[in-house]
């Protein structure tokens, strides 16, 4: 099994902490679990843990195969504008364990839904949840599918003609 990080390398971004946590797990009740690591090196710091592959920024099919093959994604980062990476990780239905303090991030998981929103300290006991509850892990899987697909662009078109209809109507009422 393994836990999926993509995005830039950059400490902002809270890999540490996932590589923190994971590690907490190999001591324990998951020895085997490991880290691929997707994203351009933005801060250098050398990855020296065993249990991390950093493959740096990689194909689009590399990527996809890699969602397709992950145990759970993780991204703790501390601030994003959006989170895409999550909406990818449901295309692929995996679950997703995203920082529960970053705002972007709310919108995107219902916590115990299509994954889960954590803080660092709680990483470790998240990860296990989903790693020993396949079964949830799948409901949340699936359920992320059905959040992404509500971003498609066919759903955003939908719903802006709605919106641009509602502002039409309110101005011709008036």
């Amino acid at each position: 099994p393994f836990v999926l990080i993509v995005g830039r390398k950059a400490i902002s971004k809270g890999y540490r902490d996932t590589i923190s946590a994971v590690a907490a797990l190999r001591a324990g009740a998951w020895p085997d679990l490991r880290i691929v690591m997707i994203g351009p090196d933005d801060d250098g710091l050398a990855i020296t843990e065993s249990f991390v592959d950093y493959l740096g920024p990689v194909d689009r099919s590399v990527l996809r195969g890699a969602y397709r093959s992950c145990s759970v994604v993780v991204n703790m980062s501390r601030s994003e504008s959006f989170g895409i990476v999550l909406l990818e990780a449901g295309l692929a239905s995996r679950p997703v364990i995203a920082n529960a303090t970053c705002p972007a991030f709310a919108e995107l998981v219902s916590d115990g839904e299509n994954g889960f929103l954590a803080a660092p300290s709680s990483l470790p006991d998240r990860l296990s949840e989903i790693l020993g509850r396949p079964a949830l892990a799948k409901s949340m899987g699936q359920n992320g599918r059905q959040r992404a697909l509500a971003f498609s662009w066919d759903e955003i078109g939908k719903k802006f003609v709605q919106h641009c209809h509602e502002v039409i109507s309110m101005r011709t009422a008036q």
